[in-house]
């Protein structure tokens, strides 16, 4: 799709196949990550979940939010 641009995402009247391939790219699009939830997150999350691989340092995993937020202010 990326090769053919707008040409690839039109299909022969009565082709369901082409006019799915279409539309599951551009749903696709549409249904990818969100601003909220970028790339990365999603790969560390694929990394630690599904690969074992380990977590990154965290220094704040037992304080309170609270703290957190404090400590980031000063």
């Amino acid at each position: 799709m990326e090769i053919g641009r707008g040409g690839a995402l039109v299909w022969e009247p009565g082709d369901p196949e082409g006019q799915t391939a279409a539309i599951d790219y551009l749903n696709g699009r549409v249904l990818g990550p969100s601003p909220a939830e970028p790339n990365e997150m999603q790969r560390n999350g694929i990394g630690e979940r599904a690969l074992g691989l380990p977590r990154g340092p965290s220094f704040d995993i037992d304080v309170p939010f609270r703290e957190v937020v404090r400590r980031a202010r000063n």
